[in-house]
């Protein structure tokens, strides 16, 4: 059953890091991971991986026609919470197309797989459908990308940053939007490869100058894909061969 009224919204506020991501400040993204870092390696992984949790609130009215007279309806109204998370850092900075934000984040290990619906696509319409029925509006780094890259020349630079890095990560448990039964505690999942290894695929992707300014103009071959999942999947295969023994 439909809800009777437009959901209700309440807000976490966005963490720093992705207000940060927002802008497109790669200098207070820099301090906020050196601040974490300098806690612990676990610190640093919530830090970039965090994601503010939204609650939707709505009614949903049940018609219970099994009265005694068999005449009159009993309507009760029952009240659904359903908790999701925002987008993290990561997602934001390929939202927004800034792709040395994005770059940053993903040589320092950030999970890219963590979905989130943002809060900020949510419209307030009585004929609007409740967030779940909306597959679109729950999206991660990687499905940012598969939008954009066609569209704004930052964001086909992200797009190929994302392409190359995807055979190094897996979906983990906690991937999901839905935080009402997917909790964040702990952020365990990392790369199948070592840090440096990542980078060092990351590196190959050429700079932002060497982009074209027009859509029509893009090359999807700019990025020489062949020898780099050559690498990834043999990096893969090395990782998940060290996981199974």
């Amino acid at each position: 059953t439909p809800p009777t009224t437009p959901a209700h919204h309440i807000n976490e506020s966005k963490p720093a890091i992705i207000k940060a991501a927002a802008r497109g400040d790669l200098e207070a993204v820099k301090r906020i991971v050196e601040a974490a870092a300098s806690i612990s390696m676990a610190e640093k992984n919530k830090t970039m991986n965090q994601a503010p949790i939204w609650t939707e609130i709505f009614p949903v009215e049940n018609n219970d026609r099994s009265s005694r007279d068999g005449n009159s309806d009993n309507i009760q109204t029952t009240t659904i919470i359903q908790e999701w998370f925002d987008v993290t850092a990561t997602t934001m900075a390929a939202i927004r197309g800034h792709h040395h934000v994005l770059q940053y984040l993903l040589e320092e290990g950030a999970d890219p797989t963590l979905k989130g619906c943002p809060k900020d696509a949510i419209q307030n319409d009585d004929d609007d459908p409740v967030v779940a029925d909306q597959k679109e509006l729950h999206m991660n780094a990687f499905d940012v990308s598969k939008d954009l890259y066609k569209k704004i020349r930052s964001c086909r630079r992200s797009h190929d940053l994302l392409t190359v890095c995807k055979p190094y990560w897996r979906r983990c448990y906690y991937s999901s939007s839905n935080a009402s039964k997917c909790k964040r505690e702990t952020f365990t999942n990392i790369p199948l490869c070592e840090l440096s290894q990542l980078k060092d695929t990351i590196r190959r992707v050429p700079p932002i100058s060497q982009y074209p300014l027009k859509c029509a103009d893009y090359d999807e071959s700019l990025v020489d894909t062949m020898p780099t999942f050559a690498i990834v999947g043999q990096k893969r295969k090395e990782a998940m061969g060290v996981m199974n023994q």
